[in-house]
């Protein structure tokens, strides 16, 4: 599968807003991207329309030949849940599910709680998380709510990984940790990740980097 965005624009508001302007790129297979940029250049919202999460003013977001939006809302849903992670800058986990029902919820819709189980056990004492599966997230701090959804958008094991600042709550160990698996996915089982973030240094990690302005790419 490939990921290409065709002249797609977004607009906001009335009278309307322009917050991307044009953007047309293609993202391969098994690439590591970062997306960097000023506050307001852009660089959730062109995460979102890419993730199938947003849909655009005008333009095209097209996985394989396929213009997402010539799905119908069923198929893009499965089309979401299958293909597809994302990490959010807040880690929305339901309150009333414990950790390790937060990081199956995505499991849950596709009945197959049975076979990720193990998964998301491993994904747990990966991120340190290995004493907190019982717990709810009002009882785990803000940074391990983090980490959780972190698992949580793994827990598929998606083709592509979309990062809205994934290490934005979290201090610097958890947050190389953190940047150490993501590098870990993409090399080993080639899953295509793309981030945003305003750490040069994470940044620089991604084997290519995006940097948007004022809703163009520079």
């Amino acid at each position: 599968m490939s990921l290409v965005l065709e002249n797609v624009m977004k607009s906001f508001g009335k009278p309307p807003a322009e917050v991307i302007r044009g953007i047309s790129l293609a993202i391969e297979d098994g690439e590591f991207v970062s997306i960097c940029g000023r506050s307001g250049s852009g660089k959730s919202t062109i995460l979102y329309l890419m993730s199938t999460l947003d849909i655009p003013t005008s333009g095209s977001v097209i996985y394989s030949g396929t213009n997402v939006h010539s799905m119908t809302q069923r198929e893009v849903h499965v089309f979401r849940n299958d293909k597809i992670g994302f990490v959010f800058q807040f880690h929305y986990l339901l309150p009333d599910l414990n950790v390790l029902e937060n990081v199956l919820m995505p499991a849950f819709k596709r009945n197959l709680v049975r076979q990720k189980r193990s998964y998301a056990l491993d994904l747990l004492t990966r991120f340190g998380l290995q004493d907190r599966i019982r717990r709810y997230p009002s009882q785990i701090s803000g940074g391990e709510r983090q980490r959780v959804a972190i698992a949580r958008a793994l827990i598929m094991q998606p083709l592509y990984l979309f990062a809205d600042e994934p290490t934005g709550s979290l201090d610097s160990v958890n947050g190389d940790n953190v940047m150490g698996i993501l590098c870990e996915l993409n090399a080993k089982l080639k899953m295509t990740v793309i981030m945003v973030t305003h750490e040069p240094d994470y940044a620089n990690l991604a084997g290519r980097q995006i940097r948007l302005a004022d809703g163009k790419v520079v």
